[in-house]
């Protein structure tokens, strides 16, 4: 009988450690996913977005990306940084900006490429700031991709296409 009740002592302990460890793997899932919902944000209200690309460029001309941003609302806002997918920047490389940018990091989200550059700029209520990304055009070929603009965690998401030739 003693043998009976540690089988079913140990049989339990089984049990009692695969639901704690189901349990952790749960917690860390939701945790994950949580991560993602931040990632995926809305930008900012009263937030108005205007991006100009080149639509054709000659191989080793001077190409401006033109990112304007309008505050119409009455709190100030940050606007953080400036994502473009490598399939946009494998046609243009991206030398400076003005204002200049404070940082880039190459990084994957989601399965895509991307390249960030960082600007870290308040924007005053009713106050507009233009940034201008500055490159060469490399290899002819189709070039399309993201360029997404941050405000902390919210993101105007934008797809965009330049052929050089």
């Amino acid at each position: 009988m003693d043998d009976s009740i540690d089988k079913t002592l140990k049989a339990a302990a089984v049990i009692v450690v695969t639901l704690l460890v189901m349990l952790v793997c749960f917690i860390a899932g939701a945790a994950s996913a949580f991560g993602g919902i931040l990632w995926l944000g809305e930008p900012p209200d009263d937030v108005v977005l205007t991006i100009h690309t080149p639509e054709q460029v000659e191989v080793g001309e001077d190409v401006l990306i033109e990112v304007i941003v309008k505050n119409n609302s009455t709190q100030p806002t940050e606007f953080t940084r400036i994502d473009i997918s490598t399939g946009y920047l494998d046609g243009i490389d991206i030398s400076s900006s003005a204002p200049a940018f404070e940082s880039t990091v190459e990084g994957e989200s989601l399965g895509l490429v991307y390249r960030t550059y960082y600007f870290y700029q308040d924007i005053a209520p009713g106050e507009s700031l233009t940034v201008t990304l500055e490159g060469k055009a490399g290899a002819e070929g189709n070039y399309a991709g993201e360029i997404d603009v941050w405000f902390g965690f919210g993101c105007f998401n934008n797809i965009f296409q330049t052929i050089v030739r």
